[in-house]
């Protein structure tokens, strides 16, 4: 399954176009990085004699990362598993960031939430740029009221010994004028 989804995904873009693939499948990111070239080598038998699995798979994908020429990275399964509402730091961010997976004639399908179209991403993007806003001032607003309770914010104040630093001057070590 890994296999077919990443080779429908390498279908679909441009030769030679700057592409990173991530998967958490270490099976598909060894295999074509690594055992590939062994597999090949070796008449499609893995180190251990047996054949290949999914030998016509891994031939169009290997067909496929000699015209793209992706980069390969793999990630850990699950260690983000984000939600749409995540996917733009802002409303400008997510309609600039489907703009540009638009002019790559990619379409972005969430299947997590069952989601296609701009209407959506613009309502959910909406929505997150709010909750933003609206973090920010309750912050802002906790701040004000630890001061106004008398509270010192920020880093303490350091007692600095200028005698100290001036012996030190003196002897030779270099300190900021």
């Amino acid at each position: 399954m890994e296999l077919r989804a990443v080779t429908e995904g390498l279908k679909v873009l441009p030769k030679r176009c700057a592409v990173i693939v991530r998967s958490d499948s270490q099976y598909v990111q060894r295999g074509i990085t690594a055992w590939i070239s062994r597999w090949k080598s070796n008449g499609w038998r893995t180190s251990y004699g047996q054949p290949v699995l999914n030998k016509d798979l891994w031939r169009e994908l290997d067909k496929l990362d000699a015209s793209c020429a992706p980069e390969w990275r793999w990630i850990k399964g699950h260690a983000d598993d984000w939600k749409l509402d995540r996917f733009g730091r802002s409303l400008r961010h997510l309609v600039n960031a489907l703009a540009d997976l638009e002019s790559l004639d990619v379409s972005f399908i969430s299947l997590k939430d069952n989601l296609d179209g701009r209407l959506m991403f613009q309502i959910i993007g909406a929505m997150a740029e709010f909750e933003r806003a609206l973090t920010q001032e309750r912050v802002k607003a906790g701040l004000r009221n630890a001061r106004a309770k008398g509270k010192r914010l920020g880093r303490p104040r350091v007692a600095v010994d200028y005698s100290q630093v001036a012996r030190l001057r003196e002897s030779g070590l270099p300190g900021r004028r």
